[in-house]
């Protein structure tokens, strides 16, 4: 690295150290929080009482394990199962060739309706048939592109290893103050692909979600979010193979990278990490090599405003100088190795946060293992009572008059169905026995009582039942349908359902939303590009779902006890149809096969869009309705018969 470049570097690594130094000094509260959320997770904390009796009422871990599976199954899924749906915004836009297709169809129609009808007002009612069957056709087109952008979201997240890194958030999630991801992160994998006739295994780098470590994250002080905070921090550790890879990754400095190794060949650990970003790893049992045995170096990645005029020194193209910029930057030992302007669209960055409970002005929110805290010292310390009453009340405590205990015997041994010879009281026959027993009360039963009074009030905490909660390792023969989701849920607080809609806003939607965006604008397969959004079909969804069944169920029954009325005239006030349909929305709501059972009726819907006015005198025998829609008289008639029975 050329020595001006050398200075540059140390002018952006000591900007990066001075926003980290603040941020480490902030998080101080919060390091210790987490370390304390770990610790009680693993079951080696003092959790109250005499500490003679060294155990601890781990009643967290299992709570989380129970939560995490409850909301596993309602907001996360499977690879077979999607918990998110893609549909176009309420007004798609088009893409330019959707839309210059749709303008042809309509300038060849205009001239058959001008030329077939003389009625002004029938040439009216037609150019409105004609605008709604093109906006028909514009949702169509769009609803067929998010169709088959589902299916290329989907393919890419079992790609990009979404749903364990799903899980791995949703698990810090319920255990950690805050739970993180970042999207995207660089993944390399290896897979077989067909060369020359031959399967070779290649390495391909994919975009793909990961979890962060909340130790290894460091927002700046008064930060809410990732997004409106002055800056973020990610400390990522790297080996010496790592940061070779990185010289040959396009944005990686490789002059910054060979002068790093050559002046820290051992590595180098940032001081201020001894502590917060080594927590985990200290508690680790099977960790025999430290850090520092492997050569480790901590990595600082700042993601917020850096100087214009920095950048542009660092070789980084800026239109003003005098501005700060939304950028990225990579350094150790403040020898910076990568710095870039921020390359999403809206000017992002690539990191996503929620808590299982927020704290309104907080990045920092609350999770299972804190919530449930204070009830486990109370389990643990009724636990310690009851084992201590027990150990007490299980025998008495004896106390002697030693000038009574004849002299062959010991005084401090006892034996049963023994007699003691004693000799006089000297206290002239005060009553008093040479030997007294004193039995201690058992309290046992009162104590655990206090147990149980403790782990229900954690399930009051988490907003759940006793009941509801144990009933979370049968979700699997209850499935993902609506009617079972909503069972679960109904079982719940309300509280808890706010923090799986916000796993879900946060984890879901948002990260969803940008891999859509990374296909609309890279994408080579114009099939997908559409205007869309992404929706989590997980709480909010389903339990809309089993609503909207609950309204069907409701509008049949009443439909069908209606069925017999009739107007004055005779007629049905409900068409006789009415219910048919009711009950095939229904099938359809519940995923039941409607095929063969029910008459066609999206074929049906569409014979009845064509106006009875076509037939105007001087009209052409097809509806200008029914050339734009591409039907036939010979398709109408065909589907007449195939719709057949009460609606032919």
């Amino acid at each position: 690295m050329k020595k001006s470049k050398l200075k540059i570097s140390d002018a952006l690594g000591a900007y990066v150290r001075a926003k980290f130094s603040r941020a480490v000094e902030h998080k101080q509260g919060v390091t210790s929080l987490l370390r304390k959320c770990t610790d009680q997770l693993r079951g080696i904390v003092p959790c109250g009482g005499e500490e003679d009796v060294p155990i601890c009422m781990n009643i967290t871990a299992p709570m989380v394990r129970g939560v995490e599976g409850l909301l596993s199954n309602v907001v996360v899924g499977s690879s077979t199962s999607r918990v998110f749906v893609i549909k176009p915004t309420p007004d798609p836009e088009l893409s330019p060739d959707d839309a210059a297709s749709l303008q042809q169809r309509l300038s060849e129609e205009i001239p058959k309706i001008l030329g077939g009808y003389t009625d002004a007002v029938l040439v009216e009612k037609e150019l409105r048939n004609i605008e709604a069957g093109l906006k028909t056709e514009q949702v169509k087109l769009s609803m067929d592109r998010a169709n088959k952008l589902t299916t290329v979201v989907h393919d890419k997240l079992i790609e990009s290893n979404w749903y364990d890194a799903q899980s791995q958030i949703l698990r810090s999630f319920c255990s950690e103050p805050t739970a993180i991801a970042k999207y995207p992160a660089v993944r390399s994998v290896e897979v077989l692909e067909y060369q020359d006739g031959l399967v070779v295994p290649v390495t391909k780098l994919v975009k793909a979600v990961e979890p962060i470590s909340p130790y290894n994250f460091f927002p700046s002080p008064g930060a809410t979010d990732p997004q409106t905070a002055e800056f973020v921090i990610e400390v990522r550790k790297a080996n010496k193979n790592d940061l070779l890879d990185y010289a040959a990754v396009p944005g990686y400095d490789s002059d910054g990278l060979m002068y790093l190794l050559e002046q820290y060949p051992n590595g180098y650990e940032e001081s201020d990490l001894t502590v917060n970003a080594k927590s985990l790893e200290d508690n680790d049992d099977d960790n025999e090599e430290s850090d520092t045995a492997v050569n480790l170096y901590d990595l600082l990645g700042f993601f917020g405003k850096i100087p214009g005029s920095y950048l542009v020194q660092y070789g980084v193209e800026v239109e003003d100088e005098q501005r700060l910029y939304e950028a990225e930057l990579w350094s150790c030992a403040d020898i910076v190795i990568r710095a870039t302007l921020n390359p999403h669209p809206l000017g992002k960055r690539p990191f996503y946060a929620a808590s299982f409970e927020r704290i309104d002005g907080s990045f920092w929110g609350e999770c299972v293992t804190s919530k449930v805290a204070e009830p486990q010292r109370v389990c643990t310390a009724a636990v310690k009572s009851a084992i201590r009453n027990a150990a007490f009340s299980s025998g008495p405590i004896g106390e002697v008059d030693e000038s009574r205990v004849a002299d062959e015997d010991d005084p401090t041994f006892l034996e049963p169905f023994v007699l003691k010879l004693v000799k006089p009281d000297r206290n002239n026959n005060s009553g008093h026995p040479a030997y007294k027993l004193t039995y201690i009360q058992n309290t046992t039963p009162q104590l655990i009582d206090l147990y149980t009074w403790g782990e229900n009030q954690a399930y009051n905490m988490l907003g759940l039942t006793k009941a509801a909660f144990g009933n979370s390792q049968d979700l699997g023969s209850v499935g993902r349908t609506s009617g079972g989701v909503a069972m679960i849920l109904k079982r719940a607080d309300h509280p808890i359902r706010l923090s799986a809609r916000e796993f879900e806003k946060r984890f879901i939607e948002e990260i969803l939303q940008d891999i859509v965006t990374d296909l609309m604008l890279y994408s080579q397969d114009e099939s997908i590009k559409g205007d869309v959004q992404v929706y989590a079909i997980g709480v909010s969804g389903l339990v809309e779902q089993e609503s909207k069944d609950s309204d069907l169920e409701w509008a049949l029954q009443s439909v069908t006890a209606m069925m017999n009325i009739t107007d004055a005239a005779g007629n049905p006030i409900i068409p006789r149809e009415a219910p048919i349909r009711l009950l095939y929305e229904l099938f359809k709501s519940k995923g039941i096969p409607t095929d063969g059972v029910f008459p066609n009726f999206e074929l049906l819907d569409a014979v009845n869009s064509i106006s009875p006015t076509n037939s105007a005198p001087g009209a052409a025998p097809q509806s200008p309705a029914s050339l734009l829609d591409g039907r036939s008289a010979a398709a109408v008639s065909e589907l007449n018969s195939d719709v057949g029975g009460p609606y032919g």
